[in-house]
């Protein structure tokens, strides 16, 4: 059963379109909660709302961008997203489907798909608290993710917390 905002299908779509990394068609989908189009709520009821992809680069799209640029231990695509909800979204809530390319203790490449929920500290507790069961909602939506980070600021979106989420059992 779902808990929290259902997730809209083409969104649905573009997250399976990234189960195979190989195949995968994008380096980032950054998805956020928005009032269905065309609906209206009601009385005390608020319009009916979905998780929908607001912004997605293409693969390839990340590393191009940032081509010469130092990125230290991260992937592009995660550099992107850390730059970008740091500088544009700093108190704004989102989520984040990607694969997160990393070298292991056994120093094996290795890509993972990776969800990210941005929720900062400064958010009211009430949207903490809906972001939090949609992110569920959205892992279970999502082909076979390998690690889970729940971020509320930048401490949070470094490297070893990252890749500590593939670790956890």
């Amino acid at each position: 059963m779902d808990s929290g905002i259902k997730v809209e299908k083409g969104t649905v779509d573009k997250m399976m379109s990234m189960k195979k990394v190989r195949e995968s068609p994008f380096d980032l989908l950054l998805m956020d909660i928005l009032t269905i189009p065309g609906t209206t709520g009601s009385g005390t009821k608020s319009a009916p709302e979905h998780l929908i992809v607001t912004k997605e680069w293409p693969v390839g799209e990340c590393e191009n961008a940032l081509e010469g640029t130092d990125l230290g231990p991260f992937p592009a695509n995660f550099h992107t997203f850390r730059d970008y909800v740091l500088k544009e979204l700093p108190e704004k809530c989102c989520m984040a489907l990607m694969y997160f390319k990393y070298t292991n203790k056994e120093n094996v490449p290795q890509e993972k798909l990776l969800a990210v929920n941005w929720v900062p500290d400064t958010a009211p507790m009430k949207l903490k608290m809906r972001y939090s069961s949609t992110f569920k909602t959205m892992c279970m939506k999502s082909p076979s993710l390998n690690g889970k980070v729940e971020a509320h600021d930048a401490d949070d979106l470094s490297f070893k917390t990252v890749v500590e989420s593939f670790t956890k059992s």
